[in-house]
């Protein structure tokens, strides 16, 4: 019952931060464009791509990172992670992470994302074709996560996290902290997760501008998720996991995503999801596999498609193992 109550209480309070604090817009307005730091909303993981994103009440393997800081509590020991995605127009974006348990007093993770490109020429009205110089872009953040199992159901979590966004010599950084709980309630497989994530002080660019002034500042991304998910077929080599996920970012409309994953002997899995209220990215699909190899057990691949239609298909590719 304490379980049940600190996470009804947390997800209160971040509820009302989320949607009084004057952080983020009220239920249904639509806020496009007004934040920065918009690579920290690109999916992390190709599993949780393939399910729709819809992830935050699954958080099981090392993306949980990034989805929902509670779940590495979960994790049943040391674990590394890394994911790449073909991102739209040339861009990368990698994701790294780890894991470490420890006894009696919690389990700690760090993490780290970048979007990035190759050196981009410089043009200008009289060389369209470039003038021989070239400038640079590159997005990232390193955060530092800690959570803690309060029951043997009940699971809290924080990450705090440096953010930093450079395009030539214009830079723009912040600190941003993420929270999140996960609660199994215990009847069948159902569990509920609540996270708020890339939530801090806005960000302004350094330096002023062309007139002098300085630049205007915006708030980060921040968004809110409630999830629920649950295996409704368990048996044997045999497994289904659904889940459905509610997102209320600060910049758009709230919007829901589903995910439906199949098992096979926990060696082999199909994936399916959508995600509503996108212009772009509704449908996705993946599979993935898991090997134990002698002491690295169990080794996961995981691949990730997402329909971007006019932006064409994106790919992430997952590989994370347990030590």
């Amino acid at each position: 019952m304490k379980a049940i109550a600190a996470f009804l209480f947390l997800t209160i309070v971040l509820f009302f931060v989320e949607a009084n604090a004057q952080i983020l817009p009220r239920l249904g307005e639509n806020k496009v464009a007004t934040t920065s730091g918009q690579f920290l909303k690109i999916g992390v993981g190709a599993r949780a791509a393939a399910l729709g994103e819809s992830f935050v009440a699954l958080a099981d393997d090392p993306s949980t990172l990034y989805w929902n800081p509670s779940g590495i509590a979960r994790l049943p020991s040391q674990s590394a992670y890394f994911s790449h995605t073909d991102w739209a127009v040339d861009f990368d974006y990698d994701f790294g992470g780890y894991i470490h348990k420890f006894e009696r007093v919690g389990t700690f993770g760090i993490s780290f994302g970048a979007l990035h490109t190759d050196d981009m020429p410089v043009t200008d009205e009289y060389h369209p074709q470039g003038t021989g110089e070239y400038f640079n872009y590159l997005d990232y953040f390193v955060g530092l996560t800690y959570a803690s199992t309060l029951t043997d159901r009940f699971s809290m979590g924080a990450t705090i996290k440096y953010a930093r966004e450079e395009l030539d010599d214009l830079i723009m950084q912040s600190w941003l902290v993420d929270i999140g709980t996960h609660y199994h309630t215990g009847f069948r497989t159902i569990r509920f997760a609540v996270s708020i994530v890339n939530f801090g002080p806005n960000m302004q660019p350094d330096g002023k501008r062309s007139d002098g002034d300085s630049y205007e500042d915006f708030s980060p991304p921040t968004i809110f998720r409630f999830g629920v998910a649950m295996d409704p077929f368990d048996r044997g080599m045999h497994r289904i996991t659904t889940s459905i996920q509610v997102n209320h970012p600060v910049d758009n409309a709230e919007n829901i995503n589903f995910g439906v994953e199949y098992w096979w002997r926990e060696m082999f899995a199909l994936r399916t999801g959508w995600r509503t209220g996108v212009d772009e990215g509704g449908l996705s699909a993946g599979m993935g596999f898991k090997l134990s190899l002698g002491m690295v057990s169990p080794l996961a691949f995981d691949y990730g498609y997402s329909d971007f239609d006019r932006l064409g298909a994106i790919h992430r590719f997952s590989l994370g193992l347990s030590l």
